[in-house]
């Protein structure tokens, strides 16, 4: 028996294209489409709750010490998560180093996506893929009819139309990427500094969780990756300015030896 085909659609939010390949299950094609169109829905909500371009945003107004948390509770929970997501970082994942004030965008992102597959999970999709600019949320597997992983393809840091490798995802994980090939210089070293490396990537069971440890990873470089290693379910990947690697055990390419960063 051969599985439907995934579908496809884009969609431009929160300062990206976020991507989706679906399959409609047993609820069939309907409940699915309206589903997609569903968390299409939330994803701009939560753009234009969270975003730090739109200046009348409640984002944006927090930051600017208009109104507070207490204000706005799903941005104090968020806040919340990154502060919980600090301490396990060990510091490396730090939303208030941001020069402007508070900016948990290396999180919500992240969220955002799983946020978007849960919707899609709920009303009746069997299998999809939220890529979110390279943050990317799985849900059931891309053929039913065998054990086949996903695969994603992780962007080369300075040619931009090259993959410096592919990834396998097991149903319902996850990988996030972060580094300065795609918005410049935006993030910062605890301490001061500029970061490690120049493009970062995680997997694991949390794609919410996995943002922040790439933006982590990313600021930290091996000091980072040690603590890395000691958080289960988590793996990484970076490489530096010079195309040196480095790695967890058990971060899965696809290929056993990826071509090196030339």
């Amino acid at each position: 028996m051969t599985a439907a085909p995934l579908r496809r659609h884009a969609q431009p939010v929160m300062g990206t294209v976020v991507s989706f390949a679906w399959r409609a299950g047993p609820a069939g094609e309907r409940a699915a489409e309206e589903a997609l169109g569903a968390a299409c829905a939330r994803l701009h909500d939560i753009d234009r709750r969270f975003s730090t371009w739109i200046a009348d945003s409640p984002m944006s107004r927090l930051r600017r010490g208009e109104i507070g948390e207490a204000d706005e509770p799903e941005i104090s929970a968020v806040l919340e998560r990154c502060r919980e997501l600090r301490e396990r970082s060990g510091g490396w994942f730090d939303p208030w180093l941001a020069r402007d004030g508070v900016d948990p965008t290396g999180m919500v992102k992240g969220w955002a996506a799983e946020e978007a597959v849960a919707i899609l999970a709920a009303g009746g999709v069997d299998a999809a893929l939220v890529n979110a600019g390279g943050d990317v949320a799985t849900l059931g597997r891309p053929d039913p009819t065998s054990d086949e992983p996903w695969h994603v393809g992780i962007r080369h840091p300075w040619r931009r139309e090259s993959l410096a490798g592919v990834v396998t995802l097991p149903p319902g994980a996850a990988v996030a990427s972060s580094g300065s090939y795609e918005r410049g210089q935006h993030l910062w070293r605890p301490g001061g500094g500029i970061p490690r490396s120049v493009a970062a990537s995680v997997t694991g069971p949390s794609l919410e969780a996995a943002d922040a440890f790439a933006t982590a990873l990313a600021v930290g470089g091996e000091d980072f990756l040690r603590i890395l290693r000691q958080i289960d379910g988590y793996e990484g990947w970076f490489v530096t300015a010079e195309g040196t690697e480095h790695a967890t055990g058990g971060f899965a390419w696809a290929d056993p030896a990826p071509a090196r960063l030339p």
